[in-house]
């Protein structure tokens, strides 16, 4: 994904790639269909806010700048997802801003939470869909800290 060489080279230098599409303002991003329900997935897509936006970005500010494009599935520049609701999950003893929605996705009905994480100047925003809610609570559950 992303178009990234990194055959053969080491975890630094990948990592090290990584930084520097970021500080281009150029977005990183990785997506993992789930072999549950065949529709489910989750994609991450990390961004250097500051590049193209300098200042102080939180994660709402963030979240909100990118609701219209993570809500839009089919790039048509209208909302797809439907009872959107803005609300928080505690991740990691911390609380971070979430949308919760309902959407459709060839024709299923499906949920979907979007959210964000903030390291530094680099967000994480983390796309959940799923055709249960349990998943993507489960998912959300699942963080925990590596050390």
């Amino acid at each position: 994904m992303n178009g990234f060489d990194t055959l053969g080279k080491s975890a630094s230098a990948t990592t090290q790639l990584y930084i520097d599409t970021l500080k281009e303002g150029l977005l990183v991003y990785d997506m993992n269909i789930m072999p549950y329900n065949g529709d489910d997935y989750i994609m991450v897509l990390l961004l250097d806010y500051s590049v193209k936006n300098p200042g102080q970005h939180t994660e709402l500010t963030v979240l909100q700048a990118m609701q219209d494009w993570a809500l839009d599935y089919n790039g048509d520049q209208k909302a797809d997802a439907k009872n959107v609701q803005l609300t928080t999950v505690n991740l990691l003893g911390e609380e971070h801003p979430i949308y919760r929605y309902d959407m459709k996705s060839d024709g299923k009905a499906m949920h979907g939470a979007c959210l964000m994480l903030k390291q530094g100047t680099t967000f994480a925003m983390i796309i959940i869909d799923a055709i249960e809610t349990e998943t993507i609570d489960t998912i959300l559950r699942g963080f925990y800290t590596i050390k």
